[in-house]
């Protein structure tokens, strides 16, 4: 049996219904159904358009029925269409997908478009269904909700660097005061040490700010990871050593795709350093890397003294200090250098986790997945 051919459906009657009324309910269903229902045959083709769908795409069932499921759909959708009703007829899978549409004025619309297969009486896949439903308000509600998220991170952002500011211009005006009293030579010169490296602190500071706002993590060269492991692990030697740790690298097979030389460099460059800096003298910082699932997966591993479990949760967070968590507030390594290494994993479609046990170390885990040559 086809699509193409006439079939009877026969229900159950409801009590008091006529067995004429029990026959033509499944058509009042599709017809009043508040979804868009679209059913197509084998080959593709549309065999049934109810009204919600005529509604829904401005084009009533005469213009429709006939034509290829692929030509109602926007270009940019038709890929993921495409594979969407091969799986439902090949394998009896679903999938969903969403996509803008403009509607009769103009307006575009967020739909979101469910595929299955449509069995025959025998269990015979005879052609897929397509049910489609606006999410347009819920779209909408959930970028405002997104813009309120995101004036709230700005606005902890602000608050958190003109705390620091103050801090470091407080610091330096403490200091100019002093030698300014004073009027002797070496209060001078202590004087100009300490606002040199007030300043520095700001500098770094602005720096964080500026890797943070910077935006496309795929701009500059391209290396192939092997490479940029060898730059990030050369960078940190040095100060591995001064702080008399050891630095240990295990590389298992590696693809041979290209990623954004500077960006995943500066992911790596500040675990190895958070690493380092966590590590008490006699302490090893081990880089694992490794191809997974097609990607890679790099772990940096530390003996240092952990992280608090009420840590885990904002390690990520711009201006966090994990001494705020556990003794009290300390800007020293105050800054927004794993919240950029975060954005710049995100911004790559991977991710970056940590596990630690406290006064046993940390692990930070990067993984990127494959990217085009």
């Amino acid at each position: 049996m086809s699509l193409t051919e006439r079939t009877s459906v026969t229900t159950a009657g409801a009590p008091g219904s006529g067995e004429t009324g029990a026959a033509r309910l499944p058509e009042a269903v599709v017809a009043g159904a508040g979804v868009a229902l679209i059913a197509a045959d084998r080959e593709g083709v549309v065999r049934l358009w109810n009204p919600a769908a005529a509604r829904m795409f401005g084009a009533e069932a005469s213009a429709i029925l006939g034509t290829p499921v692929e030509s109602i759909l926007p270009r940019a959708v038709r890929e993921a269409a495409a594979e969407g009703l091969r799986r439902a007829l090949a394998e009896g899978a679903a999938m969903e997908f969403e996509f803008r549409y403009p509607d009769e004025r103009g307006r575009f619309r967020e739909l979101a478009v469910n595929v299955s297969a449509l069995t025959g009486g025998g269990g015979e896949t005879i052609g897929v269904l397509l049910s489609a439903r606006d999410i347009t308000r819920r779209f909408e509600a959930e970028q405002r909700l997104g813009e309120a998220r995101k004036m709230s991170a700005l606005g902890d952002l602000a608050g958190a660097v003109a705390h620091h500011l103050n801090n470091i211009l407080g610091g330096i005006t403490t200091t100019v005061d002093f030698a300014l009293d004073t009027r002797e030579a070496e209060s001078y010169r202590i004087a100009l040490e300490r606002t040199a490296e007030q300043t520095a602190r700001a500098a770094r500071l602005m720096r964080g700010l500026l890797s943070f706002a910077e935006g496309d993590p795929q701009r500059g060269g391209k290396a192939r990871i092997r490479d940029v492991l060898d730059q990030v692990i050369e960078a940190s030697q040095r100060s591995a050593a001064s702080a008399g740790v050891s630095l240990e690298v295990l590389c298992g097979p590696l693809p041979e795709w290209t990623v954004p030389q500077g960006a995943v460099t500066t992911v790596l460059l500040e675990i190895v350093k958070n690493a380092i800096e966590a590590s008490a003298a006699g302490g090893r910082v081990e880089i694992r890397a490794q191809g997974e699932d097609g990607g890679v997966r790099i772990d940096i591993q530390d003996t240092g003294r952990g992280l608090p479990a009420n840590a885990l949760g904002r390690i990520f967070e711009p201006f966090f200090r994990v001494d705020e968590a556990t003794d009290g507030p300390s800007a020293e390594h105050a800054g927004l250098g794993l919240s950029v290494a975060y954005g710049i994993v995100r911004a790559l479609g991977g991710s970056i986790d940590v596990a630690s046990d406290e006064n046993k170390g940390s692990c930070f885990t990067v993984r990127l997945p494959p990217m085009p040559t």
